[in-house]
């Protein structure tokens, strides 16, 4: 028997036919001694990378090839696309009639690694194909890996796009369903897919998952700010959206203290965060964030400077973990805010949003609206944002103009007293207000409101802050209730 003839005998032993397998340019090779299928990958009809499989399911690709999805030339201009976790089950669901079917080129993870991010370059690279699909049928095979890779997908293409396919109890992938069940029973699991639960009308059945996890682990995962004193008040979901809105007096400390706790989330875990930072020019925030990663002052003074290699290293982690989205004119509005977010959540997988005063948006309101409902719907679409895409969408809100006290000092504001709404602290998952003490250093972190208790409490904690570095550490545990 030939090596072409081995193919197709090979291929319709997991049901699937030779005219897929041909249409799809699919052939084997040998290397040495080994047999080996080539699965090409084509972006805009060009071959941009091979992948090859063989009997005993070791892989491995061209090397420096670009990162693409499997059959994504299929998907012109499809509305509703499914992503399977691998070629076979693409050719599978191929086989069971739909035709805008795709996957990744490195299939599951074998842990929800927030580090790896190659895994999901392919949404960078057919970012405009993807943009106008309404709907996302995520595939995927019935184990742990499986589920990690439908939670990254869905968080990064939005949970309200996606959908999700129950196999049968007696099949692990599209391809078992095919070989066991036949192509009827592959798009009846497909048609029946069900929504991630982000909207609409549900019951609580479509929770269980989440409701046995919870049980069985006694607590949802979380992660450390960073400082074990502000731990004690407030912990870091580390999978669930919330929305943060943190306030203080001008030159209080609020926009550093973000600065900083985004930096101990990027060392410890990897977390990537998006920066809309309108007070902030990209070159003195790349320097605030240089000093916080590196512990070392940036400028020269009686504290020694960082040298220039300790400058090389800084500069690529801050490029790789802290992406920008910029206005390119004066006047950035929130849908333009939005737009920029999923695009920053899909290209680099990133786990906070940072806008940073809310204030300097371009406020569109409608006629008729008044300014308390306007910020009530705007929060109320930040949270749902959040809530979506797995990430923290953090607020720097100002305050009103408060009243000098008669040493001329300013009072800590509260959340009421965020210019423009009430709904500032009433929408808010975690209400933050950050205040230093201009002569000591010494900075409050108050905890105002946090929404769900096994996630914090309300309460005071003291951080130093280090002027040479703009770092925070723990001072000493205060006011906790």
């Amino acid at each position: 028997m030939d090596i072409g003839d081995r193919l197709f005998e090979w291929f319709a032993g997991r049901g699937i036919s030779r005219e897929i397998v041909e249409a799809m340019e699919i052939h084997a090779t040998t290397k040495g001694r080994y047999w080996l299928i080539v699965f090409p990958y084509r972006h805009c009809g060009e071959l941009v990378n091979n992948k090859y499989r063989s009997l005993d399911k070791q892989f491995h690709q061209e090397k420096d090839s670009e990162r693409t999805f499997f059959n994504i030339d299929a998907v012109g201009d499809a509305t509703t696309v499914i992503i399977a976790e691998g070629e076979i089950d693409v050719l599978s669901l191929l086989e069971a009639g739909y035709e805008a079917v795709i996957s990744l080129p490195d299939g599951a993870p074998a842990t929800p690694d927030a580090k790896g991010d190659r895994r999901y370059e392919p949404l960078r690279t057919c970012e405009a194909e993807l943009a106008q699909v309404k709907k996302f049928i995520i595939a995927k095979d019935a184990d742990a890996p499986g589920g990690y890779l439908a939670d990254e997908l869905a968080r990064r293409l939005g949970r309200d796009r996606c959908w999700l396919v129950d196999w049968p109890t007696d099949s692990k992938d599209a391809n078992d369903v095919l070989v066991k069940h036949g192509p009827e029973k592959v798009r009846e699991c497909i048609e029946g897919a069900k929504p991630y639960p982000v909207s609409g009308l549900y019951t609580f059945d479509h929770f269980e998952a989440e409701i046995d996890r919870l049980y069985r682990d006694g607590h949802e995962e979380t992660h450390s700010t960073g400082w074990p004193a502000v731990d004690q008040i407030i912990k870091v979901p580390a999978q669930r959206g919330m929305l943060w809105i943190v306030t203080g007096i001008p030159n209080g400390g609020k926009s550093e203290w973000v600065d900083a706790l985004a930096m101990n989330l990027a060392k410890a875990h990897g977390w990537r965060t998006a920066f809309c930072s309108f007070e902030n020019p990209p070159d003195l925030h790349a320097v605030k964030l240089l000093e916080k990663y590196l512990e070392q002052p940036f400028w020269e003074g009686p504290t020694p400077r960082m040298g220039e290699g300790d400058l090389a290293r800084g500069k690529v982690f801050i490029a790789n973990h802290f992406p920008l989205i910029r206005a390119d004119d004066d006047s950035p509005t929130l849908d333009w805010l939005f737009e920029k977010m999923r695009a920053v959540v899909v290209r680099y997988g990133v786990r906070i949003i940072v806008a940073d005063p809310y204030n300097e948006l371009e406020h569109q309101r409608p006629n008729g609206m008044t300014e308390t409902e306007y910020v009530s719907d705007m929060l109320g679409r930040m949270r749902r944002f959040a809530y979506a895409h797995g990430c923290q969408m953090i607020l720097v809100a100002h305050p009103a103009k408060l009243r000098r006290r008669e040493d001329g000092s300013l009072p800590i504001p509260g959340l009421y007293d965020i210019s423009g709404s009430a709904n500032f602290a009433n929408k808010a998952d975690f209400g933050i207000i950050v205040h230093r003490d201009l002569k000591t250093g010494r900075t409050t972190i108050s905890v105002r409101k946090c929404r769900f208790k096994h996630l914090g409490k309300i309460g005071d904690v003291e951080l130093e802050y280090d002027v040479p570095t703009g770092c925070y550490r723990s001072y000493r545990k205060a006011g906790l209730s």
